[in-house]
């Protein structure tokens, strides 16, 4: 037993050395290493940009963005990397490829002797803390970030809407009451078929938990986990009567029985949580006055909740990987300051904080690009400063690292009761053991 850590050792000295020959080998012949990577975007231009700086930097690694569906980035990238036949990095997204399945399925390298041994290099003072603990699971290091996509505590006001219907808009001190008031008078069917297609907000699929009913609970003071982070617990005082709200909002029509935005085809939208710089970018709220409010308090506690959902973004290298240092100089590239967040700058597809603290001014620039009067630029970033800890405080580590796929179980069941599938009482029900199976495995 005593001799176990140095074999460890010897055998990931041998792998490394393995990579490293394989490397310089294929550099001494002049063909250039190809890797490919795994991406959901195959015209993502931010990609494209930094792939095309990396090339330029250097002549002994090309790179090949191998595309997915959304769909199939989820299963089938786990049947191609358990057949040794996925792509050689990953671009890590915390929905579709939860980290603790992916290590448990022994599907990624782990970083963490690369990390150690170019620490200097990689200037890891520079990287914003948050985005380094929420790569790494229990010492293994799956990925290296490079951006930290928290959402903010905002509600997206149509003004186009509310003018059209003579409503003043949200104010500063409003609460829960005040919107399913203004809900009542938003939703209609506005072109007269018989069909409702004016609604007040989202409250299906990953949106509506994420940005309405997990901040709904939070404003109670409750917090929906217990016995060290280990358990859900949706049957507090707190969870319950934030529930009951939102299933009000459903009894009373003033919700769509699926996700969307006010662009959608056939939907307009009064309000809308979330993501800012994004949805101007991807044209949520493209040719619409928009006003950005905070969200509304708990009537109870006179508290707000703000966002606590955390997304992993960043870039793993497969288990498979037959050349895992090149690899790892395209990992080091691709989250150092010429990577992605200066390509996402140059080519105005930087709608996410970037890891580096460097570059976060960057983000905030292209932020007042991107927004048209009046809608203050720095709106997400106040509101992230109030973003609650929860979860990257919390004792277990498994929440931290599989919240994004806790959280498409419960939002996967809560458009259930969405669309009037099953209530809440049932919801609570089973999502309990599936949330506590992730949260003890």
């Amino acid at each position: 037993m005593e001799r176990r850590p140095l074999c460890l050792l010897l055998v990931l000295s041998v792998v490394l050395s393995f990579g490293f020959v394989g490397f310089e080998s294929a550099a001494a012949n002049d063909e250039p290493i190809v890797l490919s990577l795994g991406h959901w975007n195959a015209m993502d231009p931010a990609f494209l940009e930094m792939i095309d700086a990396f090339h330029a930097a250097q002549d002994r690694i090309r790179v090949e963005i191998r595309a997915y569906s959304w769909d199939e980035y989820s299963d089938g990238l786990v049947v191609e990397n358990i057949a040794g036949v996925g792509p050689d990095i990953i671009n890590i997204h915390g929905t579709q490829t939860p980290p603790a399945y992916w290590i448990q399925q022994g599907l990624l390298l782990d970083l963490t002797p690369y990390f150690e041994r170019d620490k200097a290099e990689l200037m890891v003072e520079d990287f914003i803390p948050q985005s380094l603990e929420l790569t790494s699971l229990n010492g293994f290091r799956y990925a290296m970030p490079y951006c930290l996509p928290v959402p903010s505590a905002l509600v997206v006001v149509n003004n186009d809407l509310f003018d059209a219907l003579g409503l003043e808009l949200p104010f500063e001190e409003w609460d829960w009451d005040d919107l399913r008031s203004l809900a009542s008078k938003i939703t209609r069917d506005a072109d007269g078929d018989g069909a409702t297609d004016t609604w007040a907000i989202n409250l299906a699929e990953m949106r509506g938990w994420r940005e309405v009913l997990h901040q709904a609970i939070i404003s109670t003071g409750d917090w929906y986990f217990q016995n060290g982070d280990t358990e859900i617990n949706l049957r507090t005082e707190g969870a319950l009567r934030a529930m009951d709200w939102a299933y009000s909002l459903v009894e009373g029509g003033y919700v769509p029985l699926s996700g969307g935005n006010w662009t959608r085809t056939g939907m307009r939208m009064g309000m809308s949580w979330g993501f800012l710089v994004r949805g101007y970018y991807e044209g949520w709220w493209r040719g619409t006055r928009v006003s950005v409010v905070q969200t509304p308090k708990d009537p109870v506690t006179g508290q707000r909740g703000y966002e606590a959902g955390i997304m992993q973004l960043g870039f793993g290298i497969s288990a498979h990987c037959k050349h895992p240092e090149a690899a790892w100089e395209f990992v080091k590239f691709a989250t150092g300051p010429d990577g992605w967040a200066k390509a996402g700058y140059e080519t105005g597809n930087l709608f996410f904080l970037p890891a580096r603290q460097s570059l976060i001014m960057d983000y905030f620039v292209h932020s007042a690009q991107m927004l048209p009067a009046p809608v203050d630029p720095l709106a997400e970033a106040r509101a992230g400063e109030y973003l609650q800890a929860n979860v990257l405080a919390s004792p277990n580590p498994n929440l931290m690292v599989s919240w994004a796929e806790i959280e498409k179980v419960l939002a996967s069941e809560w458009t259930r009761v969405v669309q009037g599938i099953q209530g809440v009482e049932v919801f609570v029900e089973r999502v309990t053991p599936l949330v506590n199976q992730i949260l003890q495995q």
